[in-house]
C-alpha cells in the first residue's frame, strides 16, 4: 500500500511529465487497486519520461563549430 508522501511524491512526477489532473487520479486509483509497490510505480514512470532534446541539440551545435574551427585551422596550415 501506498503511503501519503509516496501518492505526492508520484503525483510530483506525473505533474513534471504534464498530465493532467484527471489521468494522475486515475493512475493513483489504479496502483492502489493493484497493490503495486513505490518502485514499481517509478519505474514506469521513469521510462515514460521525455528524452532531453534541448541537451542533444546544444551538443550536436558544439561538435558542429568546433569541427569547423579545426577545418578551417587544417585549411590554414595547409
Amino acid at each position: 500500500m501506498l503511503t501519503h508522501y509516496e501518492i505526492n511524491k508520484i503525483k510530483a512526477k506525473l505533474r513534471q511529465l504534464e498530465q493532467t489532473d484527471e489521468f494522475i487520479e486515475q493512475y493513483i486509483d489504479k496502483l492502489q487497486r493493484n497493490f503495486e509497490s513505490y518502485q514499481s510505480a517509478c519505474t514506469t514512470i521513469e521510462a515514460w519520461e521525455k528524452p532531453d532534446t534541448n541537451g542533444f541539440i546544444l551538443q550536436a551545435l558544439v561538435v558542429g563549430i568546433v569541427s569547423a574551427c579545426l577545418g578551417g585551422c587544417l585549411a590554414l596550415i595547409s
